[in-house]
């Protein structure tokens, strides 16, 4: 039984501190100096699966050129890659101790009285990178793997063998290569004027309560309701826009660059 409400006091401990203190952008029983590692393998996982789908591409276009007469994307050489990675935390604790007195019945008479508070905090830590790759750039990059160790796939879901990212590009090229769609010849071409954008979101919400009850002669403490009680909230997100490059400054064309800020803008609206 000693072991049972020393159990009870450091959940609860442990419950109360969320939302009081700087959320960790990794879960349990990370440290916190482990963040420079969690990034990084984050980051190389997601541009190597981005590489993998341009780099693949490209390369099957300039295999299969001699049979189509010539390749059918060249075009797409003079085009970059600008993405964001947003790991996002939101902690929420809160307090709501109640109670009821019932002294003693006098005569016909019952009286009880009820009382109780709550205090509830919360706390948001949001971390941000962005990157820029030209086609050409992704194209004589080295070979890589997405996920290096088993290991970390458990440090987030965008680390992964495969978030449909090739599928989703191949889709529109090949609707320009087939006719379906007008590929650009020109900075004029209207294609050239238009960019290409995906977004990969996970989010879990987890939460935890902890009711612990008093039963006395004439109070009942914390008979209803949750004494304590937690949530975490983390989300990892993903955002690609896909877009010619402008010659004049070596980045995303303008209607490119306006997609993926556009695009940045929304999601903070959304997920604030």
């Amino acid at each position: 039984m000693r072991y049972r409400g020393l159990g009870s006091i450091l959940i609860g401990l442990s419950l109360s501190g969320c939302g009081t203190t700087v959320p960790s952008i990794q879960d349990y029983p990370a440290k916190r100096t482990d963040l420079p590692l969690f990034i990084q393998t984050i980051s190389e996982s997601v541009r190597c699966q981005i590489q993998q789908a341009v780099a693949g591409i490209v390369n099957d276009d300039k295999e299969n050129a001699a049979q189509n007469g010539g390749r059918a994307i060249p075009w797409f050489d003079n085009w970059g890659v600008k993405y964001s990675l947003r790991f996002q935390v939101v902690e929420t604790g809160t307090i709501n101790p109640s109670l009821i007195y019932k002294p003693a019945a006098f005569g016909n008479t019952l009286f009880t009285l009820g009382a109780g508070g709550s205090v509830a905090s919360t706390a948001t830590r949001e971390v941000k990178e962005n990157f820029y790759f030209s086609v050409k750039d992704l194209v004589a990059h080295r070979a890589c793997q997405p996920v290096r160790k088993p290991e970390d796939r458990l440090k987030s879901w965008l680390v992964s063998d495969d978030l449909g990212l090739r599928a989703w590009l191949a889709s529109y090229i090949l609707a320009t290569a087939s006719g379906a769609g007008r590929a650009p010849a020109d900075k004029n071409t209207p294609i050239e004027k238009e960019a290409l954008t995906d977004r990969v979101n996970f989010k879990v919400v987890a939460s935890g309560n902890l009711n612990p009850g008093w039963t006395l002669k004439v109070l009942n403490i914390d008979s209803k309701g949750d004494l304590l009680s937690a949530s975490r909230d983390r989300s990892h997100e993903l955002l690609i826009t896909y877009g010619p490059i402008d010659p004049g400054t070596g980045k995303l064309s303008q209607t490119a660059g306006e997609e993926f800020f556009a695009s940045t803008i929304k999601n903070e609206l959304q997920n604030p």
